[in-house]
Formats: C-alpha cells, sequence, structure tokens
C-alpha cells in the first residue's frame, strides 16, 4: 500500500504561519507596564482637551445648584424626600374612602354571583328533564299503560 506524496505533504490539525510580522512592538508595550516610558510616549499621547474641564466645571455648578433647590424645597415643605411614607399614607386614605378596597371585607367579589346563577341553572336543568320526561310520556300513549310502575326505596 503505498501513500499519496501529496497527502504527506499536507499537515492536519490548527496550522500557524510561521513568518507572522508582530503588529506591535513587543518591547514598547512591556516597557509601558514596568515603568519604562519614555518622554517620547507620553508626547504621542492624546493632547490636553480644555473641554474635559469645562464638562468637570460644569457638572459640580449643576450639583451646587440642584443641592441649593433641594435645601431650599427641604425649607418649604420637610416631606420633600419621604417618597415612601407619603405614598403609604395616600394608599391608607384610599382604602379608607373605598369600602371595597378595606381588608375588612374580605369576601368574594364575584362568588356570590356564580352560586346564585349555578342554582339557577340546576333549576333550569331539572325543568327540561322533567319536560322532556313527559313528552316521552305523551310520545309513548297507551304502550305501557297495563303495566304497574314499582318505585322502591333504593331508587329515591
Amino acid at each position: 500500500m503505498e501513500i499519496d506524496e501529496s497527502a504527506q505533504a499536507r499537515p492536519y490539525g490548527l496550522v500557524l504561519k510561521k513568518n507572522q510580522p508582530l503588529s506591535k512592538s513587543v518591547s514598547s508595550t512591556v516597557g509601558k507596564y514596568f515603568g519604562d516610558d519614555d518622554e517620547e510616549e507620553t508626547n504621542s499621547e492624546k493632547p490636553f482637551d480644555p473641554r474635559k474641564i469645562e464638562i468637570s466645571v460644569g457638572s459640580s455648578i449643576s450639583q451646587k445648584l440642584s443641592q441649593a433647590t433641594l435645601e431650599k424645597a427641604q425649607q418649604e415643605d420637610q416631606t420633600v424626600c419621604q417618597y415612601d411614607e407619603v405614598y403609604d399614607e395616600m394608599e391608607e386614605q384610599k382604602r379608607l374612602a373605598d369600602p371595597r378596597r378595606s381588608q375588612d371585607s374580605k369576601d368574594p367579589k364575584y362568588m356570590n354571583d356564580l352560586l346564585k346563577v349555578a342554582a339557577f341553572r340546576k333549576r333550569e336543568r331539572a325543568r327540561r328533564m322533567d319536560r322532556k320526561i313527559q313528552k316521552e310520556r305523551e310520545e309513548e300513549g297507551d304502550e305501557f299503560a297495563d303495566t304497574e310502575v314499582y318505585i322502591t326505596d333504593a331508587y329515591c
């Protein structure tokens, strides 16, 4: 059995090229992490941007403004930041005003109506059965007139 020469030349698995150039120099990357920064590299980084300082100053001004507004609002009303307490009080007032929402009335909302409808349907079903039996007896006529009917206690 002979092995094909082209099959021997083809490698299997992960194939990496041996002559790949490095995208960054390793020495400059390693130097940054170990404190070997050159002055040239620090100058070549991002230039000074005065807008960043303005943004930070502007945010501190807005913080001072919002702080002043908050203090003014607290002087007028002490419950400005007490959201949960105010909400709980409002819900309590709603609950007391509406008797359906009170915790004392735990009656089911729809169950009474459902029970009434179920009783009505049961009566209607019994009436239908009575009419059906009456109709069957009328259709039979005198066919079973000479027979006797026995109703026992077990039947009832």
